[in-house]
């Protein structure tokens, strides 16, 4: 489904582009061309195009930090990755480029180092860690999809709930305590689970749905 809606995508721009609405996104296609092999004018456009764009979505980001917007995430560091692979030759620590996790970076970005120290938390006897999710997986908290840059969420060691980051902030349920995944139909986890899945049900399938647009 991703594939195919990249396609759709694609298929628009090409439209705008070949309609004449190319600039919408950025610099023309005749400016494309004569800055191609140029080091300056490529420069020029990272820096008149490219790095305002990433600051907006970090901007918005910061903005929206009671919710969390992992779409805006991911176009972070897609964005990111391209301008540090092809366009930056050092790296600057008070640069946009060098605060965001990049796709295929073996250094760790400013961004991952500050997130190694939040990798642990305790709340209300939650024993939370980060981790990735290779599987769809709902927050219990939200109900919506665990997605994004990976590492998308917590997993309570404990008491098997996951859960996203900025979601954490928001846990009022107390850990019920460690527990067999075998054993928690019937059990204290299992009633807390559901506990939480039926309190935010009615609002997880909107926000689910609108996840996926």
């Amino acid at each position: 489904k991703a594939r195919d809606y990249i396609n759709i995508q694609l298929k628009e721009f090409q439209v705008k582009r070949t309609a004449g609405l190319g600039t919408m996104y950025g610099p023309t296609d005749q400016q494309l061309q004569n800055a191609k092999g140029d080091k300056v004018k490529e420069q020029r456009i990272v820096e008149e195009t490219l790095l305002p764009k990433l600051q907006q979505y970090l901007k918005e980001i910061d903005d929206g930090s009671s919710k969390e917007c992992p779409k805006k995430q991911a176009l972070c560091s897609a964005l990111s990755t391209v301008i540090q692979r092809f366009f930056v030759t050092r790296s600057n620590p008070n640069s946009p480029v060098d605060k965001v996790h990049h796709f295929v970076s073996r250094e760790k970005s400013f961004k991952s180092r500050l997130m190694a120290k939040n990798r642990k938390q305790d709340i209300l006897g939650h024993n939370l860690r980060l981790q990735p999710y290779f599987e769809v997986t709902r927050c219990n908290h939200c109900q919506n999809i665990l997605w994004g840059v990976s590492p998308q969420g917590y997993h309570c060691s404990n008491c098997e709930l996951n859960i996203h980051r900025l979601c954490a902030k928001d846990l009022k349920e107390e850990c019920p305590g460690p527990a067999q995944l075998k054993n928690a139909e019937g059990s204290k986890i299992g009633k807390f689970i559901d506990k939480l899945s039926t309190r935010n049900h009615h609002q997880g399938g909107k926000r689910a749905f609108s996840e996926l647009e």
